[in-house]
């Protein structure tokens, strides 16, 4: 896989207009004639949308896998965390053997700590979980799809398909895993991306390039 250097552009737009509207975040505020914003009471002109535009630039690196490929699924022992593909190997493979607690040493610390606490909220235990993944995952193969490279993060999507290496069991989707070094050098799944801009439009699936997103 050769990779490639993209950039994702997000246009955000700050739209301010409603009467009685006010943005501490611009250098104006957008106020309804005659209000009392400003004491004595002035004269004011009629209240006018403003809206400012930003505009980020995501740059990443991406490497598609030119033909079907597939990860191997290992044991538990073999469990290998030095590298990206290795680190995404043992993931996967924690899956399909259904290993809840192989799974979660799989992740950095902090991420561990968030999707136990989620889960907690959700009321979602470990039962949950490997029920779900008796179900999904311990008759698949994983098809590897692409590699991204991101801000020192490592992000790899995957198709989740039956043995016969052609019914797609995922539900048609392409999954996307994050990678992050740790202190000791290994690498592990990571959530620090799960807000950012780049993985929530995923330009490697829908295609996009630039992308439009209006703050209230």
């Amino acid at each position: 896989m050769v990779p490639t250097s993209k950039t994702l552009k997000a246009l955000v737009i700050l739209v301010g207009g409603l009467a009685g509207a006010a943005y501490t975040s611009l250098t104006y505020a957008v106020l309804p004639e005659g209000d009392e914003w400003v004491w004595p009471n002035f004269e004011t002109t009629e209240a006018k949308k403003g809206t400012l535009e930003t505009e980020y630039h995501f740059d990443y690196r991406q490497s598609n896998v030119r033909d079907a490929a597939y990860l191997p699924t290992i044991d538990k022992e073999k469990a290998d965390y030095s590298t990206p593909a290795k680190a995404f190997m043992s993931r996967m493979s924690a899956l399909q053997h259904v290993d809840y607690d192989w799974w979660l040493a799989a992740w950095d610390e902090p991420s561990r700590a968030l999707f136990q606490a989620q889960a907690i909220q959700m009321g979602r235990d470990q039962g949950y979980w490997t029920d779900l993944w008796q179900t999904q995952f311990s008759r698949s193969v994983i098809q590897i799809a692409r590699q991204i490279e991101y801000q020192g993060y490592v992000i790899f999507t995957y198709r989740v398909m039956a043995e016969d290496r052609k019914t797609d069991i995922g539900g048609g989707f392409e999954y996307p895993i994050v990678f992050k070094q740790q202190e000791d050098a290994s690498w592990r799944v990571s959530l620090d991306l799960r807000r950012d801009p780049l993985l929530q439009h995923s330009p490697w699936v829908s295609g996009r390039s630039r992308t439009e997103v209006a703050l209230p």
